[in-house]
């Protein structure tokens, strides 16, 4: 797989003005969240905090693109 970690897509990945936006900025202040590398990372961290169901939702969904994100850049 790529070398494209987490805290690289994060920190590139574009923000909007919308709840999924608000979500994203108020989870890149956890270092935590920024130092992820597996599902089972997200999962702990996501326990270990006290999210709303949306902030929990949503951190999944970016977890999801960040994976897509790095199968794609994967030379064939």
């Amino acid at each position: 797989m790529s070398g494209l970690s987490f805290r690289e897509y994060l920190l590139t990945r574009r923000r909007s003005f919308t709840s999924a936006g608000e979500h994203l900025t108020s989870l890149l202040k956890h270092g935590d969240f920024l130092a992820i590398q597996s599902t089972r990372d997200l999962e702990a961290f996501l326990e270990k905090q006290n999210l709303s169901q949306d902030a929990a939702v949503h951190a999944r969904i970016v977890w999801r693109k960040y994976l897509d994100a790095k199968r794609k850049r994967v030379p064939r």
